[in-house]
């Protein structure tokens, strides 16, 4: 069961207007640099434009949140369940249950493929996959990677299921709160295909906060989602021809 978190109406607007401010403030960074570099059309697959584009929102949360928190003299464990306690186990329910639910979620995905295809709705592919693919620099690669396993999953579980589920469940609305940011979490990644797969994991994510008091559950499990998902991406191939000629031969 969840307990007490100290995240009220009021702090989290504050929050909320601190992401904004930060993401703002890094995105004029950007501008500014770009000008006096005399760059008129920044190479998106550049480390410079990368690291630019994927922090500002996800980066903007972490460190808004640091800054929160410390202002407010609220430690981390405080404010989401960290506690080195408990830290292995919970880490392993997050692998246990991303290697579960991969699967799962992508039958989700694929059925969900099949279904816009039968409405005949146009769908772009998914940025993040169409971003690493595009990637050809090796350290435009690497820092791609460590975001998507790392930084993303810290940033959204802190954001969604860190402080806007237990802000909205302690003002009385429980329901809202898992459905509402599993659904907000879903939709900002901007990809039909992949809705449903989100939908749920945001609320599985919900329930492992729930199970373990402990938010470090639901990093991991996000976490390892998104690893398992690069290395399908990456070697998929190269394991299907493995497996097939393993059976072949046993």
């Amino acid at each position: 069961m969840l307990s007490e978190k100290p995240w009220n109406l009021e702090r989290v607007v504050l929050l909320l207007l601190g992401i904004f401010v930060c993401c703002c403030t890094l995105s004029l960074l950007g501008g500014l640099v770009q000008h006096v570099m005399g760059i008129k059309k920044p190479d998106e697959n550049s480390l410079f434009y990368l690291v630019f584009v994927t922090m500002s929102l996800q980066g903007s949360i972490v460190l808004t949140t640091a800054v929160f928190l410390r202002a407010s003299r609220i430690g981390w464990g405080g404010a989401f369940g960290f506690s080195r306690r408990n830290a292995a186990y919970v880490i392993l329910l997050g692998v246990l249950g991303a290697i579960i639910f991969f699967p799962i979620g992508d039958l989700l995905q694929a059925a969900s493929i099949e279904l816009i295809a039968k409405l005949q709705i146009k769908t772009p592919p998914q940025q993040a996959v169409v971003t690493l693919q595009d990637a050809t620099a090796l350290t435009s690669r690497i820092y791609l990677i460590v975001f998507y396993v790392t930084i993303g999953p810290v940033g959204e579980e802190i954001l969604f299921r860190g402080v806007l589920y237990p802000c909205i469940k302690q003002a009385g609305y429980p329901r809202l709160a898992l459905w509402g940011t599993s659904l907000l979490f879903a939709a900002i990644h901007v990809n039909l295909p992949i809705f449903l797969p989100l939908l749920v994991l945001g609320m599985l994510s919900v329930w492992l906060y729930e199970k373990t008091n402990n938010l470090l559950a639901s990093i991991t499990f996000h976490s390892a989602f998104n690893a398992i998902e690069l290395i399908i991406m990456y070697f998929g191939d190269y394991l299907v021809q493995t497996f097939s000629h393993w059976f072949r031969h046993h």
